[in-house]
């Protein structure tokens, strides 16, 4: 997706399911763009006319958060866990939506555990990047992707 339409985000209603699309629709640009959300982060007021107007107060700086944070992860890719995918299978859910894919993979590289559950960010590629610049030199396919839970064993 283009710079520009992840810009373009609207301030509207916002639930989780739209909050992750958001997120790993993000290009590499993106990520790395400190100022992408720079308009969109106000101060959160003190006073709200409801509890969605309230939480959707939090949506742009926690975007501006996550992109920082996933611009930090992917400096230090080299030393990020790694496994390999054994099957990729599209899948859907009312729950979510129908970008929804069971991956198998083999374990996890390091002792990092954390990364098991459900919330984590992933990035799922046809390669194993050493650098940031891989990204953009291989020209390699890779995409964000979000964990939506783990499940042991078959019948997930």
């Amino acid at each position: 997706m283009d710079s520009k339409r992840s810009r373009s985000t609207k301030k509207g209603s916002w639930n989780d399911l739209a909050f992750i699309n958001n997120v790993i629709s993000w290009s590499l640009e993106d990520i790395f763009d400190q100022d992408l959300y720079k308009n969109q982060v106000d101060s959160i007021g003190l006073s709200f006319d409801s509890a969605k107007q309230y939480l959707n107060s939090f949506v742009p700086p926690l975007l501006e958060e996550t992109s920082a944070q996933l611009c930090s992860c992917i400096e230090i890719i080299s030393s990020s866990p790694h496994a390999q995918v054994f099957s990729l299978q599209h899948s859907h859910s009312l729950q979510h939506g129908s970008n929804l894919h069971r991956v198998e993979t083999g374990s996890f590289s390091g002792d990092e555990k954390e990364i098991y559950k459900a919330g984590a960010v992933f990035i799922l590629a046809d390669f194993k990047p050493q650098t940031v610049n891989d990204f953009k030199r291989y020209r390699n396919w890779w995409h964000l992707v979000f964990s939506v839970g783990i499940s042991k064993g078959e019948g997930y």
